[in-house]
């Protein structure tokens, strides 16, 4: 049987530096477990009401993220029936590759990591200023993702998903697929170029994107906000996927990247 638990995401838990500490405090938030508020109906209308600071006035992701893997479970143990929170468009940095779950902080030797796991926004992991060994102003901290995207080859759409406000699923299944869907609510990696435009959802619901012409914004470490261009230099494959998803082998992996001690020019 696979447990998901709901677990507060950053984005709730810095609601009190964001001029939101009322509603931070209503919900408990690193005192409850999210689900016990999930499960009564004034605390979830607070949770399904749009943060104007978490959403990109150019994206049009609904208020309410209704992607099944972007919901969360309003009970502990196994999946239930999920319900909706609202939507945010801004994820913290976590991979270089697949989403990195539960486990030891790995670092890095000579431009290669176990799973690429060095970003900031690990689960059930703290990262300080301390970790952060390639310095906070060449350290990329969150970035976008848009709602949904054109394909470039055939001009249908597909999703990229957003994220979720309030939480994140923890799950214990090891299915890569599964763990990429619900963590990638609040987290993204260098899975897809940014701006991916293929239509492969399962790499699109874990990149960053934005609908800005030619690039995403970020916001790095040292608390400066950049955007970065999509034609950044990014060892992706005709697929527009990262070709080698544990080697930090390009610009825009080690702007990703916290600790892999190589250096680089800031575009």
């Amino acid at each position: 049987m696979v447990v998901q638990d709901t677990k507060w995401s950053w984005s709730a838990l810095i609601l009190p530096f964001v001029e939101q500490a009322p509603l931070h405090d209503q919900l408990n938030v690193g005192g409850n477990r999210p689900w016990q508020d999930l499960s009564n109906g004034t605390l979830l209308n607070l949770m399904q009401t749009p943060v104007a600071t978490f959403k990109c006035p150019s994206d049009v992701a609904p208020d309410l993220n209704l992607l099944t893997y972007r919901q969360l479970n309003p009970t502990s143990g196994s999946l239930g029936t999920t319900v909706q929170v609202a939507t945010s468009n801004y994820i913290g940095t976590n991979s270089i590759g697949d989403a990195i779950i539960r486990g030891t902080m790995g670092g890095v030797t000579n431009g290669t990591g176990a799973n690429g796991r060095h970003g900031l926004f690990l689960e059930d992991l703290g990262v300080s200023f301390r970790d952060i060994l390639d310095g906070t102003s060449n350290t990329l901290m969150f970035g976008e993702r848009r709602w949904q995207h054109k394909v470039q080859t055939t001009g249908g759409f597909v999703n990229d998903g957003a994220g979720s406000m309030f939480g994140v699923q923890q799950t214990d299944s090891a299915t890569i697929s599964l763990l990429n869907q619900w963590l990638s609510s609040a987290i993204g990696t260098a899975q897809g170029r940014i701006n991916y435009g293929l239509g492969v959802e399962a790499v699109a619901n874990i990149s960053f994107s934005s609908y800005h012409p030619g690039g995403a914004q970020f916001a790095l470490a040292d608390g400066s906000i950049k955007f970065v261009t999509e034609t950044l230099d990014f060892s992706a494959d005709a697929n527009q996927v990262n070709s080698t998803p544990i080697v930090v082998d390009s610009i825009y992996e080690r702007m990703l990247v916290r600790d892999d001690g190589q250096p680089f020019q800031m575009p």
